[in-house]
């Protein structure tokens, strides 16, 4: 059986990606060259750093931390460590079709930076961080068992602190527990983010200045820490 990292080294190219295996320590590593092109026709390579760890998924990061992205920023989906969020718990490919999808995924999410470098702003709807992440999955999930009329109550990216508890009241009697239910869910969804932000600065975790919309950036004065490309593509012109 061909491993996850050698089903990415094949797939690669194919995506127009140069690859090549780099050692490091214990363990062995990919080292990509991914070129992006901007709409205006500027190529942009990123030089990521990509591996399989025991946590079943892939590990992607840019080889020097900042060099074309933020080390790192929530708000880019870019860890505490400088890897990517690709999305909720993205597997480790185990076929040649799953190593391709992979690759689109992250030649889409570099895509999506460089619109975010000029945006400054994530241009779609996202998941939201850390353990939220996986609340919202749950509660998408159950909203889906939820009759159309009725899962209309609910606004899944509602303002932090709205209140919706009488919500499961509106409904029909037989859908009452339920919408109870979807409610709380939600509540917890807002409390997890809350805290994931929260325990980011505690960490005194900097903004790296690039989005306008960043918690970090709110809670307080903290110095601001570009990507060396952001800063000479004239970012701040925006404000």
């Amino acid at each position: 059986m061909i491993e996850g990292l050698e089903l990415l080294h094949v797939a690669g190219p194919w995506m127009g990606v140069a690859v090549s295996y780099q050692a490091r320590g214990l363990g062995t590593h990919l080292r990509a060259r991914v070129p992006i092109l901007t709409p205006s026709g500027v190529r942009v390579h990123f030089g990521l750093s990509v591996s399989t760890p025991l946590t079943g998924t892939v590990h992607v990061r840019e080889v020097v931390l900042g060099t074309e992205l933020p080390a790192c920023c929530p708000e880019r989906h870019i860890n505490f460590d400088g890897s990517f969020c690709l999305g909720l718990e993205v597997p480790t490919p185990a076929s040649e079709g799953e190593a391709i999808a992979w690759w689109s995924l992250l030649l889409g999410f570099l895509e999506m930076q460089l619109d975010a470098r000029i945006l400054r702003r994530w241009g779609q709807r996202s998941w939201r961080h850390g353990y939220a992440g996986v609340l919202q999955r749950e509660l998408e999930d159950k909203c889906r068992a939820v009759p159309v009329e009725l899962r209309r109550i609910f606004e899944l990216r509602a303002p932090i602190g709205a209140d919706r508890r009488g919500a499961g009241r509106t409904g029909r009697s037989s859908h009452a527990r339920a919408l109870e239910e979807l409610a709380d869910l939600l509540d917890q969804v807002e409390t997890a983010e809350r805290r994931y932000w929260q325990d980011l600065v505690d960490k005194e975790l900097t903004c790296c200045g690039t989005m306008d919309s960043c918690p970090l950036a709110r809670a307080g004065p903290a110095p601001i820490i570009l990507a060396a490309s952001d800063a000479t593509h004239g970012l701040g012109a925006g404000r």
